[in-house]
């Protein structure tokens, strides 16, 4: 019977998760991916031979990734601009798919289990408003996955290889240095250092002007302070802000590094999942402005938290509390306001749910 019953809810919502793909793609991709195509024009900009970090480009929508991005960008924007979309959004989830399935059957031997999790991936919003504004997110989390898949294989240069493809693409994966120096994982933490250092000093000699992006556009960015207008902003900093801090800035610094310091203090008595998506989890949260599709970075976190439910005894007290605080945890993440930009409530701890959301999980998965 419970078998019949996760079979029947993982076609149901694997169903309604492609039909919501398609149809919000369909509108969107008429409209423009508003993300894409700022990747689309900026790699336009570096193969005309400019500088996309120039400081004429900072009006309007800046460029906020680093050079060796351009791997992918400049690349794309060789093709028309919706072939490229067609490719990057098509390819994106494809490659999402089969790295989380991956992932999902090294620790489900269950099928109808492995989709049942990946359906529901698929019903989160951050990974739909990845998909609708055309961001990178789900290629950084697809070579995270099999970073760490190589690294559980002991493959180390496998593993510095794909790590250090998600870090090309998105800063925020460079956290992970703390996971393979903690674990002893020198090959894989110096070897994906000296990939990624590699790739962007060869887009510094292609682009000298982009060494603005390094020297004025980074330190900019990381010492913004928190907004308090829009309920885009999930931050820590936008959090400390609603609720009256007004040096938020510091104040989220300390508390990320609070939270750093657990992880170090519990690393040995964590699995190797919990452990890498806690990083995680602090690195999204700690970022100056974390939209919510950013959020799509708890995906391991919330796999490791039903590693937990599923070998824990079925309706025992321990599976009751860890499938609530799991369930509320994903709800407050992957829930959205209709109208994004009229918050319903002035209520600071609604407002950045996905923050309060993604606390709750760092929780349970810090309790061994």
């Amino acid at each position: 019977m419970k078998r019949h019953l996760v079979q029947i809810l993982s076609a149901l919502f694997l169903y309604l998760a492609i039909l919501q793909i398609i149809f919000g793609l369909e509108v969107q991709l008429r409209n423009g991916l508003i993300d894409f195509e700022v990747y689309y024009r900026y790699g336009k900009i570096l193969t005309s031979g400019r500088s996309p970090y120039g400081p004429e480009f900072t009006q309007g929508i800046p460029f906020n990734y680093p050079p060796s991005s351009f791997i992918l960008f400049a690349t794309l924007s060789f093709i028309n601009p919706l072939s490229a979309s067609l490719l990057f959004t098509g390819s994106s989830i494809l490659f999402f798919l089969l790295t989380a399935y991956s992932v999902l059957k090294n620790y489900f031997p269950s099928k109808p289990v492995r989709f049942l999790i990946l359906a529901l991936l698929f019903q989160n919003f951050p990974l739909k408003f990845t998909l609708v504004t055309g961001q990178v997110n789900l290629f950084v989390l697809s070579f995270l996955f099999l970073a760490f898949l190589n690294d559980r294989k002991n493959k180390p240069f496998l593993s510095s290889i794909y790590w250090s493809l998600a870090c090309m693409l998105k800063l925020t994966p460079v956290t992970l240095s703390l996971y393979f120096l903690l674990r002893k994982k020198y090959l894989t933490l110096l070897s994906g250092l000296f990939i990624f250092a590699g790739a962007n000093v060869f887009f510094l000699f292609l682009s000298p002007r982009s060494l603005y992006y390094l020297t004025v556009h980074l330190p900019v960015l990381l010492t913004k302070t928190g907004s308090v207008t829009t309920l885009y902003d999930h931050s820590l900093r936008a959090f400390l802000a609603r609720v009256g801090f007004s040096g938020n800035l510091y104040w989220s610094v300390l508390l990320i590094v609070l939270l750093f310091i657990l992880i170090i203090r519990k690393f040995t008595s964590l699995g190797n999942l919990s452990f890498f998506s806690l990083i995680l989890i602090t690195t999204v949260i700690g970022t100056p402005f974390a939209w919510q599709h950013h959020y799509i970075l708890t995906f391991p976190g919330f796999i490791a938290a039903s590693i937990r439910i599923y070998r824990t005894r079925f309706l025992s007290p321990g599976y009751r509390i860890r499938f609530l605080l799991t369930l509320v945890s994903a709800v407050l993440v992957g829930m959205h306001f209709r109208d994004i930009t009229r918050p319903p409530t002035s209520n600071p701890f609604i407002i950045s749910h996905a923050l309060i959301g993604s606390l709750i999980l760092f929780g349970l998965l810090l309790i061994a």
